[in-house]
């Protein structure tokens, strides 16, 4: 069903130099500033359309910018939830063709009726959106969330009773992978000025049922909040700054910390995803800046997607400066050790080890265990082919000590290692044995320090330039370009 938003005669429309300001206010805090994809040096922007009337509108401010300077590109995530997602992506499709912006639909076809389905969804989306910027060179994906969205965060952290960090909210600017940021150039904004846009250009939005639908927290608190009066509202949006305000605070604490950390060699990451710490310099650090980074250590280490529980963290990080001897701790995937002054946190391998992943072939990039980039060259996914092999960790072969059963390796139906990761082969390696893989890169220093976006980070954790100055990671390389208007992600 498609509808035209009502908006007041009173309400002014968003221009795209609105969208450029943003844009230009949002680049010191993005890595990419510089990017370029082949010959290519115009920004390229990746835009999130559902086809509702924020998404569509956000598509017509983005295919007005200046296309001497950006390269506009669009995705719809068919989540096949409804029996009319197919023709509503279509719709969007048929929209970027009148705004001359190239368009895919990414198909979602990963529920299973268990667990939280907005939650899931929201998951595989961001991951496919990634995915499809990755491909086509894009370093930012645009998003229509505006200031109602917002509020509806806040109050579903607020009832649930989060962390005062969650209520902060959404952040205006997030790192989605080494090379992919999200930004969110309305999440000041009311929706009505984007509405707007649609009824200037007389755009019909797609209207989705299930936005109605109170089964969904977020309806239930999007009711609630209309109907609240001014002063409730601007109270939930005073909550709101001020958790902003402390977050902000917080950042730059943990940030000025690590960074100090990473300038006396005192915090360091291996390429096999193992991290060493000086044990005296952490115990330096203010108790909640320590129990931060050891969080986000543990998360990234042990390949976790989320982190763990805050009070097993506190109470871990009050333990480790003592603990000079015993035996080796774990929590969420990870395993700490102490080796005289220094600790160290890496992969715990478990009882089966990190998940496989079968058909590695049939993809050029994919990422294990949330630790390893992985860029196959055709030679290597010949190879795997051939041997009908997985991409595994190392001890799906019983072999291997600790660390090295965590580390990945394209194992074949015959147990054969036919491709490892280089920190498995030894320099005196027989002829014959596997080889090492040609392009892996070790994301555990990302994941640890996303989105503290002024440290003095070079691509091995060193001081030597600035993050907002240049991109950390290299460039994920010449992968297949877009090229219809509408196309299955590959």
């Amino acid at each position: 069903m498609l509808q035209t938003p009502a908006v007041a005669p009173t309400i002014t429309a968003f221009c795209a130099g609105d969208l450029e300001d943003r844009l230009q206010a949002a680049c010191p805090k993005i890595r990419f500033a510089d990017v370029r994809h082949g010959s290519e040096s115009r920004l390229r922007l990746l835009c999130a359309v559902s086809g509702g009337a924020d998404s569509l509108a956000l598509l017509c401010l983005a295919s007005l910018l200046p296309r001497e300077r950006f390269h506009v590109l669009a995705a719809t995530v068919d989540h096949g939830l409804r029996p009319e997602s197919a023709r509503e992506a279509a719709y969007v499709a048929r929209i970027c063709r009148q705004f001359d912006v190239p368009h895919r639909v990414l198909e979602w076809r990963g529920w299973d009726g268990r667990g939280n389905l907005q939650a899931k969804a929201r998951t595989a989306r961001y991951a496919l959106l990634t995915r499809c910027a990755r491909i086509d060179g894009a370093g930012l994906i645009l998003t229509a969330h505006h200031a109602r969205d917002q509020l509806e965060t806040i109050l579903h952290a607020h009832e649930r009773g989060d962390a005062p960090s969650r209520l902060a909210g959404m952040r205006p600017v997030r790192a989605l992978d080494p090379w992919t940021d999200l930004l969110r150039p309305f999440l000041g904004d009311e929706p009505a000025r984007l509405h707007a846009v649609l009824a200037s250009h007389g755009i019909e939005a797609v209207r989705d049922p299930t936005n109605e639908d109170a089964v969904f927290a977020r309806v239930r608190h999007r009711r609630a909040i209309a109907g609240m009066n001014e002063m409730a509202v601007g109270a939930l949006r005073a909550l709101q700054r001020e958790a902003e305000r402390a977050r902000t605070r917080t950042d730059a604490a943990l940030g000025a910390f690590v960074d100090g950390l990473l300038a006396a060699k005192r915090l360091c990451f291996r390429d096999d995803g193992t991290i060493t710490l000086d044990a005296a310099a952490f115990q330096n650090g203010d108790a909640p800046l320590r129990e931060r980074l050891l969080s986000r250590m543990l998360t990234a280490a042990g390949g976790a997607a989320h982190p763990p529980r805050r009070d097993r963290v506190a109470r871990l990080a009050d333990d480790l400066p003592s603990a000079c001897r015993g035996p080796d701790r774990t929590l969420s995937g990870a395993r700490i050790a102490r080796i005289g002054s220094t600790i160290e946190i890496s992969r715990e391998y478990g009882r089966a080890g990190p998940a496989a992943i079968a058909e590695p072939w049939t993809r050029r990039h994919i990422v294990f265990d949330n630790r390893f980039d992985l860029f196959l060259t055709d030679a290597e996914r010949a190879l795997a082919r051939g041997g009908g092999a997985v991409l595994a960790g190392f001890g799906a072969t019983a072999r291997g000590g600790a660390k090295a059963r965590t580390l990945p390796c394209l194992i074949a139906e015959d147990g054969r290692v036919l491709v490892a990761h280089p920190g498995l082969l030894r320099a005196d390696r027989p002829v014959g044995g596997p080889a090492a893989f040609s392009r892996i890169e070790c994301r555990v220093r990302w994941r640890c320090l996303a989105d503290l976006r002024d440290l003095s980070v070079g691509p091995s954790g060193t001081a030597d330039g600035r993050v907002k100055d240049a991109k950390t990671f290299s460039s994920p390389g010449r992968l297949p370009r877009l090229g219809d208007h509408a196309t299955k992600a590959p």
